[in-house]
C-alpha cells in the first residue's frame, strides 16, 4: 500500500497526495467523491485538483454537460523525475559557478567590546608571520601588560615573529623593550608626525583594522587584501632606520 509520506519523497505535498490517492482509488470521478474520499474541504480539494492538473498528473474526462477527473498512467512521475533530473543537471554547473564565487569573495567580520576585541588579537597572533602598524599608547588604554603577555605566548607557541610599526611616543621605546617580545618581535618606529589611534595588523590569512577609541574591529579574511596590506607595511618597514 502507498503511504502519503511515500509520495512527499516524490514532491507531493501532504494534499496533493492524499487527493492524488483518493482519484486513483474512484478512478473516474468527481470532486466532490474525491473530497469525501479524502476527507477534504470541497474548496481545498478545488485547489488542490488545479495543481495536480497543472503538473499533469490528473485529467479531465467530460461526461455530458460535467466534468470528471481521473489520474494520468503513474509512469508519469518517472517523466516528471526525467524532467527535475535533466534540469538540475543543466542548473548544477551555474550554481557550483555561484559557489566558487561566493567562496572566493572576502570575508568581512566585525567585533565590538573588549572581549571580542582580544578574540581578534588572538586569531591574529596565532600567525606564522605577522606585520603591524599600531599605536601602543592606545592599545594599553584598552589592554594590560599581562593581556599583552598573553597574546606574545600564542605567538611564541606558534613560533612566529611580528615586525611592528610603533606610532612615536615617549613610551614606545620602553615598550619595545619588553622581555616577553625578545626574540618574538622586531621594531621600527614611524616619524613624530605619523599619529594615528588604530592598529592595522597583517596576519597570514586575514587583516584586521582596530579602532582602538571605539574599541571596534573589522577583520577581512582575503588572500589578496592580505597580500596587499603585508606588501604595503612591508614598504614602509623599507624606508625607515
Amino acid at each position: 500500500m502507498i503511504h502519503i509520506s511515500t509520495l512527499e519523497k516524490l514532491g507531493f505535498t501532504a494534499n496533493e497526495a492524499q487527493v492524488y490517492l483518493a482519484c486513483l482509488g474512484l478512478g473516474t470521478c468527481s470532486v466532490a467523491e474525491i473530497a469525501k474520499k479524502a476527507v477534504m474541504k470541497r474548496p481545498t480539494t478545488y485547489l488542490i485538483v488545479d495543481e495536480l492538473l497543472k503538473k499533469g498528473l490528473l485529467v479531465k474526462v467530460p461526461k455530458g454537460r460535467k466534468m470528471y477527473l481521473k489520474t494520468e498512467d503513474p509512469e508519469v512521475l518517472l517523466k516528471i523525475a526525467d524532467e527535475k533530473k535533466e534540469l538540475a543537471m543543466r542548473v548544477v554547473p551555474e550554481l557550483k559557478t555561484l559557489l566558487t564565487q561566493a567562496s572566493i569573495r572576502p570575508k568581512v567580520e566585525y567585533y565590538e567590546g573588549k572581549d571580542q576585541l582580544m578574540k581578534v588579537y588572538e586569531a591574529i597572533y596565532r600567525s606564522h608571520e605577522i606585520w603591524a602598524l599600531v599605536s601602543m599608547d592606545d592599545y594599553f588604554k584598552v589592554f594590560t601588560i599581562e593581556e599583552n603577555r598573553h597574546i606574545f605566548r600564542l605567538l611564541k607557541n606558534n613560533g612566529g615573529v611580528i615586525y611592528d610599526l610603533f606610532v612615536y611616543s615617549r613610551r614606545a621605546a620602553r615598550i619595545a623593550a619588553q622581555s616577553h617580545r625578545e626574540g618574538l618581535s622586531e621594531i621600527k618606529i614611524l616619524p613624530k608626525e605619523f599619529q594615528i589611534s588604530s592598529d592595522v595588523l597583517v596576519g597570514d590569512d586575514r587583516v584586521a583594522l582596530v579602532s582602538l577609541p571605539n574599541v571596534s574591529a573589522t577583520v577581512i579574511i582575503d588572500q589578496s587584501i592580505v597580500e596587499s596590506e603585508r606588501k604595503l607595511l612591508q614598504h614602509i618597514w623599507s624606508t625607515l632606520k
